[in-house]
């Protein structure tokens, strides 16, 4: 019972990282003729390596320290967007100034994406931490 909301969690991030990061690639690519897929894998990539993180996170807090759960995500989100700023000003540093905006662009869709899912699973985890005991 306690794998089980893990693995949704993992499944939904997957699906819906796949499909942000195909949907923004075709996107990107029918309108800038100087689109370059090398650089946007990585948004996903870098997401989706941040969800996994935060679902062992959480669900290693909802079984051992229920109490520290808003803490280990609010000081997980914090280093998730300093990674994200230090991600950016690297990438864009190795953009042509032309591939920049959409760059950052994508990268900005991809945060509001992964925004909603950490509170899904913010709220799958609370609600599991202190409502089935």
């Amino acid at each position: 019972m306690m794998l089980k909301i893990q693995v949704k969690m993992y499944v939904i991030l997957t699906l819906v990282y796949l499909i942000a990061g195909v949907g923004s690639m075709l996107l990107f690519r029918a309108f800038s003729e100087d689109f370059e897929l090398r650089f946007f894998l990585w948004i996903d990539l870098f997401f989706w390596v941040c969800g996994m993180t935060l679902n062992y996170m959480l669900d290693y807090q909802r079984r051992h320290k229920p109490a520290r759960m808003l803490n280990t995500y609010m000081f997980f989100r914090f280093g998730q967007f300093m990674l994200m700023v230090a991600f950016l000003a690297v990438v864009a540093y190795a953009l042509e100034k032309v591939q920049r905006a959409p760059f950052a662009i994508s990268l900005l869709g991809n945060y509001l994406v992964y925004s909603g899912l950490e509170i899904y699973m913010f709220y799958r985890y609370n609600k599991r931490a202190f409502h089935t005991k």
